[in-house]
C-alpha cells in the first residue's frame, strides 16, 4: 500500500496507440536473451562479447544465468561464442508495450504513482510539472527547480533541494539524490519523486521525516539523462524503448555515451566499459565530455555530500564501491553498518558492484567514493519478473514503495542516524530462574542501541523506562549514553522492574522511551508474567490440513509435503536431504521436493506458492 499522497494539479493526458513514426520504424527490436553461467570462465567468455547486460543478479552461485538485451547481431555472436542460450522473449519492446496497455490509465494523475503518461511512468515534462507543484505547496521546504546544466540537446537538467529553511545554507549535511543516468531506467525516477514526496507531505506529522527536513539538506537530481528519456519517449510513446545512453552523435555516426561509464574515476578501464562507439556501455572519447556528467560534476563541487544515491534498475540489490575493480573500499566497515540498516526492510544483497557483479569503469557510484568522499550507492530496483525496465503501474507502485526505507537510510546515515536495536527482558538474580519474571519477583532489562550514521550526536542519548502496568514498579530506570560515536552500538546497564505479588495480569506493559537529538522514540515492551505452555506443535510428519494455495501462479516450485531429496553441483550441496524433525522425522513443507540436476531447475519460477494453515483451536 502506498503511504504517500503524491499529487499535482494540471496534468492529464489520453491514453492512445503509440504514433507509428519514422524514427520509430528504423530502431532495431531488442530480444530478452538468457545465457547460461555454469562457471566463472564462462561470465569472462560473456563479458568480453560486450553485450548489455541489464540484470543485476549477484553471480555467486557455481550455475545460473544472465539476462541480455540483445539485438539479432549479439545473438549472433552469443551463437559464435559456442554459448548456452535461449530467447525468453523476442521483441521486448513490443511484448512490454502490449503489458503496459492492458492497464487502463485515468486521465487524473492523483495519486500519481502508475499513473504517468507512458504506461503509468512519468514523461520527463510530468516529472518537471512535479517539481513545479512541490515548489508551490511546501515553498518554505522546497526550492523552485534550479537547471544545473544542459544536456547534449539543450535540455535542462533540474535540481531541487529540500530542508527546512530552504533558502539558507544551514551547514547541515548534505544527500545527493539522482536517477534516469539510463534513459530506459524511469523506476528511478519515480522512487525519488515518491521519496521527496514522504518528505513535504508528512512534515511535521511523522517524526521521521520532520527530523530529516530539519536536520538535513537533500538535493534531488531526477532525471541526468533527460535526452535519452525522451527519445524513448518518442519511439515508444505507451513505454518500453530500450535505449540506455544519452544523444551525442558519435564521430561514425552511431548514438549516445553511457552516462555511467563517463565519469573520471576508473574511467577506460578494461572490461569494464567499452571504447566502441556502438556498445552500449561506450564510455566515450575522455572522462566527463558529456555535457550531463559534467554538469553534474560541477554541481556536486559546490557543495559537501555525505551520501550519494545514484538510483538505477534492475535486479533487486544494493551497490557500493568498488566497480571498476574486484575490491574493498578501505572504510569498508562502516559501509557494511550502513548496507544492514538500508537492506533491513528488503532484505536485498548490498556489496561492492565487482565483487556482486562484473567489472563497471567510470561509474558515479566510485565516482562520488574516490572523488567526492561520500557514501556512495547504486539501488538496482525491481526484478526482471516484475517487468524489468519498465514495470506495469501496479508494480511500480510496489517496488517505489518497498524501497522507501533504504532512500530514508541514505539520509538519516548523513548524520547521527540512532535506533533502538532491541532489548533482552530476563530474571534478576535471586529469582526462581524459571526465564518468566512473575509476580512477587524483580525483572531486568538491557536495550541495545545503535549509530548507523556517519557523525557522533550533538546531544547526550537518554533511555529512559516506565511502567504502564499497575502494580509494576521501576527501580532503575534510566541510562545516559553520552555521544553514541559514529557506526557504533552499545548496550545499556540492567534497568529494573519489580511485580507485586497481587499482580493477575498475564503481561505487564512496559514503554521506553529514546531521547535523542530532539526525537523520542517510544516503544512498547510486553513482558509475560506466566510460564508459557505448548498448545499446539507441528513437525509436518502427519497430515493436519496444511495445504498449497489454489491461486498458486508458479510454474514449477510449488509447496508440496514430502522428504526433499538432495540437490549437489561442483561437490556442493544445495537443497538438504533430509528435515530438521528431530529424531526419525524426514517430511517437511518443501518449495518441490526433487532434487534437480542443475541449481535452480526446480525452483520457484515466474509465479508465487502459498502455504495455508488449518483453521488451530487455540
Amino acid at each position: 500500500m502506498i503511504t504517500s499522497n503524491l499529487a499535482f494539479a494540471l496534468i492529464s493526458f489520453l491514453q492512445v496507440a503509440p504514433a507509428q513514426t519514422p524514427a520509430a520504424t528504423k530502431v532495431p527490436d531488442h530480444h530478452l536473451v538468457i545465457v547460461d553461467i555454469p562457471d566463472g570462465k564462462t561470465m569472462d567468455r560473456v563479458l568480453a562479447l560486450d553485450l548489455d547486460l541489464p540484470s543485476c543478479a549477484p553471480i555467486e552461485r557455481s550455475a545460473r544465468a544472465v539476462e541480455v538485451i540483445a539485438l539479432d547481431s549479439d545473438i549472433a555472436k552469443i551463437q559464435k561464442a559456442g554459448l548456452h542460450y535461449r530467447v525468453a522473449v523476442r521483441n521486448l519492446e513490443d511484448a512490454i508495450e502490449k503489458e503496459l496497455s492492458r492497464w487502463v490509465l485515468p486521465a487524473s494523475l492523483t495519486p500519481a504513482v502508475g499513473k504517468g503518461g507512458m504506461g503509468g511512468h512519468f514523461t520527463l515534462a510530468q516529472m518537471e510539472a512535479i517539481l513545479d507543484d512541490f515548489a508551490k505547496k511546501y515553498p518554505k521546504l522546497c526550492s523552485k527547480k534550479t537547471s544545473i546544466g544542459k544536456s547534449i540537446e539543450g535540455r535542462n537538467l533540474w535540481m531541487v533541494k529540500i530542508s527546512d529553511n530552504v533558502a539558507t545554507d544551514e551547514k547541515e549535511p548534505e544527500v545527493l539524490y539522482d536517477a534516469v543516468h539510463h534513459a530506459r531506467e524511469p523506476l528511478g525516477m519515480t522512487t525519488t519523486l515518491l521519496f521527496m514526496d514522504w518528505l513535504l507531505s508528512n512534515y511535521g506529522k511523522d517524526p521521521q521525516a520532520t527530523y530529516l527536513v530539519d536536520r538535513r539538506e537533500m538535493f534531488f537530481v531526477p532525471c541526468v539523462n533527460p535526452d535519452g528519456y525522451e527519445y524513448n519517449r518518442k519511439i515508444r510513446p505507451a513505454g518500453g524503448g530500450m535505449w540506455r545512453k544519452n544523444r551525442r552523435k558519435n564521430s561514425l555516426g552511431s548514438y549516445g555515451v553511457d552516462l555511467n561509464r563517463n565519469w573520471p574515476t576508473g574511467w577506460g578501464v578494461a572490461g569494464g566499459g567499452s571504447s566502441s562507439q556502438t556498445s552500449s556501455t561506450y564510455w566515450g572519447t575522455k572522462a566527463l565530455s558529456e555535457p550531463e556528467t559534467l554538469a553534474l560534476e560541477n554541481f556536486i563541487k559546490t557543495r559537501n555530500f555525505v551520501v550519494g544515491n545514484t538510483c538505477h534498475t534492475y535486479t533487486e540489490v544494493l551497490l557500493r564501491p568498488v566497480g571498476y575493480k574486484r575490491a574493498e573500499p578501505a572504510n569498508v566497515a562502516d559501509y557494511r553498518v550502513l548496507d544492514a540498516e538500508a537492506v533491513k526492510v528488503t532484505g536485498m544483497k548490498a556489496g561492492p558492484a565487482s565483487i556482486l557483479l562484473y567489472n563497471a569503469s567510470g561509474t558515479a557510484l566510485d565516482h562520488y567514493h574516490f572523488g567526492h568522499k561520500m557514501f556512495a550507492y547504486t539501488p538496482e530496483l525491481g526484478t526482471s519478473a516484475e517487468g524489468g525496465f519498465w514495470p506495469n503501474p501496479a508494480n511500480q507502485v510496489r517496488i517505489a514503495d518497498r524501497h522507501q526505507h533504504m532512500f530514508r537510510t541514505f539520509a538519516m546515515a548523513a548524520g547521527p542516524a540512532l535506533v533502538m536495536d532491541g532489548a533482552q527482558i530476563s530474571e534478576a538474580p535471586g529469582s526462581n530462574n524459571n526465564g518468566v519474571v512473575e509476580p512477587g519477583e524483580t525483572g531486568q532489562v538491557v536495550v541495545s542501541v545503535r549509530n548507523f550514521g556517519a557523525a557522533a550526536p550533538a546531544q547526550n542519548v537518554i533511555l529512559q523506562m516506565v511502567s504502564l502496568t499497575t502494580g509494576v514498579t521501576v527501580g532503575k530506570g534510566g541510562h545516559d549514553f553520552g555521544r553514541l560515536a559514529r557506526f557504533s552500538k552499545s548496550a545499556s546497564p540492567a534497568l529494573t522492574f519489580s511485580v507485586a505479588k497481587t499482580v493477575s495480569t498475564p503481561i505487564a506493559r512496559l514503554e521506553l522511551r529514546f531521547l535523542h537529538e530532539g526525537i523520542v522514540e517510544r516503544r512498547s515492551l510486553l513482558v509475560p508474567l506466566k510460564p508459557r505452555s505448548v498448545v499446539i506443535r507441528e513437525d509436518f510428519e502427519r497430515d493436519h490440513g496444511f495445504a498449497r494455495s489454489t491461486s498458486d501462479t508458479a510454474s514449477t516450485g510449488r509447496f508440496g509435503r514430502g522428504v526433499p531429496q538432495a540437490t549437489t553441483y561442483g561437490g556442493k550441496t544445495y537443497q538438504p536431504g533430509a528435515d530438521h524433525t528431530p529424531g526419525a522425522g524426514t517430511r517437511c513443507w518443501v518449495t518441490d521436493a526433487r532434487a534437480g540436476s542443475s541449481v535452480g531447475q526446480y525452483d520457484v519460477d515466474r509465479g508465487k506458492t502459498s502455504l495455508l494453515s488449518p483453521v488451530m483451536d487455540l
